[in-house]
């Protein structure tokens, strides 16, 4: 239980970064570095205005449609994925692409293309309108229903009731999600579903880990921005346990009348908000009090993705002579335990193999720093070997720091 004596914080772990994120964030900055602006995003590369507006002010040209990118030039596409109707029309107009999307993403897609090709009717359950949705529909539109909550099942009519699949949208509510295909399975009771679940194991750890200290918390602050799937969900998860929750873009958002009364504030983030927001809002409640800060570690993540081969090769063939002066991009960017304000380093990250990935500076930048510019690479991109696969990863706090408590939790994955 958090300490009573005052005000506490109780900092959510895992939360921030999945390795989807990380990952499309890299292809837009590695691309930029190697290719030079402008590079084009179809869509937001993830849903986080912090995110898309560093990187629009360092040349990124996000768009809408593939349609508003001149005929052969470089378009990348967003982690949520795309339909084939836009890779083919990608194809037509000779532009030259970069895929970001999420291998846990593709992952749902060619679930839906082996559904199809076998003769089921789909029901894709998610948010009609989220882009990750749309892309997952294009991939068999004739054959594809969405359903966003059990209501909706009810109405649904299909060819043959015997062959039917369904597949999810990969950051929906658990709980949500459950009843949505408990209500499936009581209409088509010979119903089909993935091998393995849909929603990422992301989207999971950060729901079990508002579950866990939902109870102990007055108010559970959720960094992320408005059009963040997995976000809201954190914020819904919260509210259904009864405990009032808030979804911020920043600390700028937190609202005084919100802090009223209260004695301890969970704050955790989507999987699309960087750690730099989270220390922020952190040092931000630090000066309302909330200073006794327990780091709450539910379970740990150690995911990572490859990058796409056009990346890869593009990282080969820089030139030798490139610096590290002008390669300050986000490489990792994984929860730090040590708030910028009162403790004194933050982590370093370290490979399995114990091979330094980057080393981060001392995090002494004022409130309005940019996340990126504390996770600088050690070495500069020609001599930087590009991600090829996963592998695990393990931090290790730097010598000397300071740390909050932890509290470890047991909790499935």
């Amino acid at each position: 239980m958090p300490d009573s004596k005052g005000k506490t914080l109780l900092l959510l772990k895992p939360r921030g970064f999945c390795a989807g994120v990380v990952r499309a964030i890299d292809v837009v900055r590695i691309a930029l570095e190697a290719f030079g602006p402008p590079i084009y995003v179809r869509k937001e590369i993830v849903h986080n205005s912090f995110v898309v507006d560093e990187l629009r002010g360092k040349g990124a040209i996000f768009v809408d449609s593939e349609d508003e990118v001149p005929n052969g030039e470089r378009v990348i596409y967003s982690a949520h994925g795309v339909s084939p109707e836009v890779r083919e029309h990608s194809a037509r107009r000779g532009l030259r692409v970069i895929d970001a999307t999420c291998p846990l993403v593709t992952k749902v897609h060619v679930e839906a293309v082996k559904f199809a090709k076998e003769g089921y009717s789909l029901i894709l359950i998610g948010h009609h309108d989220h882009d990750e949705v749309v892309g997952t529909l294009g991939e068999a539109p004739l054959v594809t229903q969405v359903v966003g909550n059990p209501e909706q099942v009810k109405s649904l009519t299909v060819p043959d009731p015997n062959r039917v699949a369904y597949l999810t949208q990969t950051t929906l509510s658990l709980d949500e999600t459950k009843d949505i295909i408990a209500a499936l399975k009581q209409k088509f009771p010979n119903i089909k579903g993935p091998a393995a679940q849909d929603i990422c194991y992301a989207t999971e750890n950060r729901q079990v880990a508002v579950k866990e200290v939902a109870s102990d918390a007055d108010l559970l602050l959720v960094v992320g921005s408005e059009n963040s799937s997995n976000s809201n969900r954190l914020v819904e998860v919260a509210r259904n346990l009864g405990t009032n929750s808030h979804l911020i873009d920043s600390y700028k958002d937190i609202e005084a009348e919100w802090l009223i009364d209260v004695k301890t504030i969970a704050l955790t983030a989507g999987a699309s908000a960087p750690e730099c927001l989270v220390e922020e809002t952190m040092k931000f409640l630090a000066t309302k009090g909330f200073d006794n800060v327990q780091e709450l570690e539910v379970m740990p993540e150690n995911v990572r993705f490859g990058l796409p081969p056009e990346i890869v090769e593009a990282i080969a063939a820089a030139p030798a002579s490139a610096t590290a002066g002008s390669r300050a991009w986000l490489i990792e960017s994984v929860p730090r335990s040590v708030p910028p304000a009162s403790f004194s380093s933050p982590l370093s990250t370290t490979t399995a193999t114990g091979a330094a990935n980057s080393k981060p500076t001392p995090h002494s930048s004022p409130i309005t720093s940019c996340c990126t510019r504390c996770w600088a690479p050690a070495t500069p991109l020609a001599s930087r070997k590009p991600r090829t696969g996963s592998s695990s990863t393990k931090t290790k706090t730097a010598a000397g720091a300071s740390t909050p408590p932890v509290r470890q939790m047991s909790a499935p994955r």
